[in-house]
Parts: C-alpha cells; structure tokens; sequence
C-alpha cells in the first residue's frame, strides 16, 4: 500500500512549503509560512491548526537557538491551538503530532534534551479510534487464586458489565448518584475501600487484570456493597463504546503504568487523545484525579493535562496539587514506591464549564 503524500496536495502553498521547511529544519521559515497560511484561512479549525503549526515552529526554534524557558512557554500555546483540530485533519495526524509535542514539552519542563522536534506525519490506516493503536497496558494474566475464579464465575455476572454496548448508569444502579469512573483499579482493594466509606457514590472500574478483578468481587460479595460495577476491559473501549457523553461526575487514574523507557513513552495511557475523550465523558464541573510515582510520568501528565482546554489546574500554580491526596486511600503500588523512595505526586483537575468559545477534540 503506497504511504498518503505529505504533506498533501489539499494544502495551501504557504502550508506545503513550511511542512517542507521545517522537515529540513529551517523553522524560521517554517513559521513565517504556516503564519502567512494562518493569516489566510477563512476556515475556524484551519486557522487554529496553522497557529499551532506556527508556534510549534517557533518552540523548536527557541529550543535550536538555547532558549528552553521560551520553548515551554510556545510549546504550551501550541498543544492548546492544536486540541481545536479533529484527531486527524485533512492528512495530518493531529493525535500523534500532540502526542509527541507533549512528551517534548515534557522533557524540557524537567530541563532534559528533548531530542528532535515532533515529526509531522500523515495517518496510519487503522482503526476507530484512530489514536488508540498503541496498547497502555501488557496483560500479564497471572495465577488465578481458587477463590478469585470462584468469584468471576459467582459474582462476575452480577456486578460485571458489557463493554462493548451502551450503558446507563441510572438503570444499573437503581439511582440517580454521584458517578465515578477508576481506570486501572489494579487489586481492587482502594477501590473496596472508597466504596465501603462513600456509599452516597456510584463507582464504575475498568480492569484487564483478572485476578484483580476476582480479588474486587471477592471483597464487594464479603461485604454486600451495591454502588460498584466493573468492566473487565481496556478503558478507551469503555469510554468510546459503553458510557454516555457527560455522564461521569469524576475519573480517578491511580499509578497507571508509567512505561518509563523513553521509546516506550508513547504507550501511556495519558496522551491529548485520551484527555480529550475523557473531557467528553465528564460532566462540566467534573474532577479528574491522577497519582504517579514516577517523576517523568508526572511531568507528562502535567504536560497535557495543563496544556488541555477543557481542564483547569486545582493548582493555580499549576503542577501537583498535594491536598488530593486526602481524596484518595493509600494502594499496594503507593507502598511499595515509597520503599524504594518514590513518593507519589497527585494531581486534581476540573472539567470547565465553559471552553472560552474554542472547540475542543471530538476524535
């Protein structure tokens, strides 16, 4: 199968030549162009992808001229211009190319060599969701225990859900309640225990590890509690295919994989894509909580979640927000960390109601 051209055709010529400029590295003139491109563009969503081409030129220029500090600051300007652009747009792979910026901003904000600047590419052919064909998880089934089978085979039925369907969370909980989604709840047993001491809160958890799971049955069959259910899936196909658009009053991401080798970085699951879809999942005023140990994970959340318009920083100061770590119960990972000497960073966001008019990613 022959690759698209790029940059395309479809292009205006201003755009074609900067594409082409900044492919050899010359970003002053990648800048100007995309500028006058931007300068030129009738359309609301081709001007937001111009200036944002713009500016990623120009942050790349600060970085080859030794200005880091200005860098960051462009850097951020643009991911937010770029989260106004469908995933892919007329031949550019947005997604990857946000994906990318992210993890080069990143870098800089720890003060590391961020390496070459983000590639522009056209799409793959893949699949909906088109930014989703890189897994953020490696299933490593592990030994079911005799009980934990018992519990997915007695229980699993009751509490578990379908994926790969729509779900209304009214209907499977019996109530209208604070809905709560945890990606990744590991063991189960932070989630057992939100549940046990917020019974007034409904919780969905999403988890590929079945033993996990067996062990999250186990405890909610123990202790009668009604206000959980789980899907045993991979969590962009429960938020693309089973949950309705603003349905969540919060998210909580607890010590995803932090995948720390740096060609493994593009597999974490907080990517703009994934920011994007969970800003339209969350009810406006909703909260998203996240917690890692790892300090370069950490600054790529910070990267694309500070960068994302559809949320705002419990921190004014953006960065960690140390107070959320109150909102949470201390896991297995959280523990074994600290032994080796990584405390945990927390971060809080809220979902804005209002997006200063700029349209965010649909995918």
């Amino acid at each position: 199968m022959t690759a698209p051209a790029f940059p395309p055709p479809t292009w205006p010529t201003e755009a074609r030549h900067a594409a082409q400029a900044y492919a050899q590295g010359d970003f002053f003139a990648a800048h100007e162009a995309w500028e006058d491109a931007w300068r030129a563009a009738q359309d609301p969503i081709a001007r937001e992808v111009w200036q944002g081409l713009t500016q990623v030129a120009v942050a790349c220029l600060h970085r080859q001229r030794g200005n880091p500090r200005g860098a960051v600051k462009v850097a951020r300007r643009a991911l937010k211009h770029l989260a106004a652009a469908p995933w892919v747009w007329q031949g550019l792979d947005v997604a990857a190319l946000r994906r990318d910026l992210a993890l080069w901003l990143a870098d800089l904000l720890q003060g590391r060599d961020p390496g070459s600047c983000p590639r522009l590419r056209a799409p793959a052919a893949a699949p909906f969701p088109h930014a989703r064909q890189v897994r953020s998880f490696v299933l490593r089934e592990g030994r079911l225990t005799p009980a934990q089978r018992r519990a997915l085979a007695q229980w699993g039925p009751h509490y578990g859900l379908p994926a790969d369907q729509p779900v209304d969370p009214e209907a499977v909980f019996g109530r209208r309640a604070p809905l709560v989604l945890d990606i990744g709840f590991g063991d189960g047993q932070a989630l057992l225990e939100q549940a046990r001491a917020h019974p007034e809160w409904d919780f969905l958890g999403t988890e590929v590890y079945r033993p996990g799971v067996g062990a999250l049955l186990q405890g909610l069959a123990r202790e009668g509690l009604t206000n959980v259910r789980v899907f045993v899936a991979d969590a962009w196909q429960v938020l693309t295919r089973a949950l309705p658009d603003a349905s969540l009053d919060g998210v909580q991401i607890f010590f995803p994989d932090p995948w720390p080798k740096r060609r493994h970085r593009k597999r974490r699951l907080l990517q703009p894509a994934f920011a994007d879809l969970l800003a339209r999942k969350l009810k406006p005023g909703g909260w998203l909580h996240l917690a890692t140990d790892w300090p370069d994970y950490a600054a790529h959340m910070q990267a694309v979640l500070d960068t994302h318009p559809a949320f705002r920083n419990a921190n004014p100061q953006g960065g960690p927000y140390p107070p959320a770590r109150e909102r949470r119960p201390t896991t297995k990972f959280e523990a074994k960390a600290l032994a080796q000497g990584r405390p945990a960073q927390d971060f809080l966001y809220w979902r804005r109601k209002r997006e200063g008019g700029k349209v965010v990613v649909g995918g």
